[in-house]
């Protein structure tokens, strides 16, 4: 009981340890490129990182980024209604889309003008098959000025 107490303290404050592998269902966003009508292979827009490092536990600027982005994945995925037939369709006039399309584009690197990219948001669950909860449309990787 005191060890489980101690556990939640200690997450509170040092979010970048690696706390997070007792959760069963954990959502991911994998990307795609498409160049010239070419569509690339779905790829995690995240790369697996390990905790071993003291360093990326403290003074982590960039590893604090990618938690608050997958925090707003985390809060996306929990915000999508698979029981509503019009879900994806009402997912994509939602905060969260803006904010995922936002965090995709930000994230692309090596990419053209006019490429294209789309998004999926994926909900892992360790011993059994991935599930695509939803799929973007294409979207071009420089935002258009308003």
């Amino acid at each position: 009981m005191i060890t489980e107490q101690f556990s939640n303290i200690l997450k509170l404050f040092l979010p970048s340890w690696n706390f997070f592998n007792d959760f069963s269902a954990v959502p991911r966003l994998d990307v795609r490129i498409i160049q010239e009508s070419c569509e690339h292979e779905w790829q995690p827009l995240y790369a697996e990182n390990s905790t071993r490092s003291l360093t990326r536990i403290i003074f982590n600027s960039r590893g604090n980024l990618e938690l608050l982005e997958k925090t707003f994945i985390d809060r996306a995925a929990d915000e999508f209604d698979e029981s509503n037939p019009n879900a994806a369709k009402q997912f994509e006039q939602c905060p969260h889309h803006q904010t995922l399309t936002r965090i995709v584009r930000n994230r692309l690197i090596t990419t053209q003008i006019n490429d294209e990219f789309q998004f999926r948001l994926v909900m892992t669950i360790p011993g059994k098959s991935e599930k695509i909860l939803f799929v973007s449309a294409r979207h071009p990787v420089e935002e258009k000025s308003r």
